[in-house]
C-alpha cells in the first residue's frame, strides 16, 4: 500500500533481519551485541514510521467491497 517512505520501509526490514539474528545469542554468544543493536533502533524506528504514517487512510475501494 506503500503507506511509508522507501526508506522507513527498508530500515524496518533491516532491524527485523538483525533481530532474528539476534537469536543466534541462545547459541554463539559472540552474537549477544546484536540484541541491543536491535531494541533501540528498534524504538526510533517505530517512532519515526510512527510519524510518517498517514493520519487518513484513502478511500480506494467503494464501501460494499469495504465492508467484506
Amino acid at each position: 500500500m506503500r503507506l511509508l517512505p522507501k526508506w522507513v520501509a527498508v530500515m524496518g526490514i533491516a532491524l527485523g533481519v538483525i533481530g532474528e539474528l539476534s537469536a543466534l545469542s541462545l547459541v554463539i554468544p559472540q552474537a549477544l551485541f546484536l540484541i541491543p543493536l536491535t531494541r533501540f533502533p528498534g524504538f526510533v524506528w517505530l517512532i519515526a514510521a510512527g510519524f510518517r504514517l498517514p493520519n487518513r487512510r484513502a478511500a480506494s475501494l467503494p464501501l460494499a467491497e469495504a465492508q467484506r
